[in-house]
């Protein structure tokens, strides 16, 4: 697929949206066999906190958040996203507010056994990501949810990937998050 070439802010906001859509990977990119998209959703970068300045900027540049999670039918579940902000200074400093803001969810009736986040991983093409290995227990029994997150230029970029504790290994996690990092790198090089 070619990588489109970023739209500025003066782009009608659905080519905005269309261009953070193509920056996420596919079923057809995600480790094992049966991905479906389950749910996709995009608003205008900054209205987490529309308060701080780098939203504010992110707001005037047309900035866009796109995010797709995914599941196959063993209870696995995977999302990624890409949030557009004005500058990769800007995008640095959501960084450094990515652990404020998601701490993941807890099943229904369950609760956290362990979140950890982890400092001895590294991503091709991240200088520094935030990864949380976190376990939480429920209904469906132990389940773990493995995240990076990074910034690449003005693009905040997070994956994610979960399922039973047993399903997915460090390498698996690191690999996707290498994957969803080149895409983004490839079209924002243009």
């Amino acid at each position: 697929m070619d990588d489109p070439v970023t739209p500025g802010p003066e782009a009608p906001e659905e080519e905005r949206t269309a261009w953070s859509f193509a920056l996420l990977l596919g079923p057809e990119e995600f480790p094992g066999s049966g991905w479906t998209v389950v749910e996709e959703r995009s608003w205008p970068t900054g209205q987490l906190d529309a308060t701080s300045p780098t939203s504010q900027r992110a707001a005037r540049a047309g900035g866009m958040t796109a995010w797709r999670k995914l599941g196959r039918e063993d209870r696995d579940e995977a999302w990624v996203e890409v949030v557009h902000y004005a500058t990769a200074g800007d995008a640095t400093v959501a960084l450094a507010r990515v652990p404020t803001y998601f701490l993941g969810v807890v099943p229904p009736g369950g609760s956290v056994v362990e979140e950890l986040v982890v400092v001895d991983r590294s991503v091709e093409g991240l200088d520094d990501p935030w990864v949380l290995d976190k376990t939480t227990s429920g209904d469906d029994g132990a389940r773990r949810v493995r995240t990076v997150a990074g910034s690449v230029g003005p693009l905040l970029v997070l994956t994610c990937l979960g399922g039973p504790v047993d399903h997915w290994t460090w390498d698996d996690v690191v690999h996707l998050a290498a994957d969803q990092v080149a895409r983004v790198t490839r079209a924002t090089a243009r």
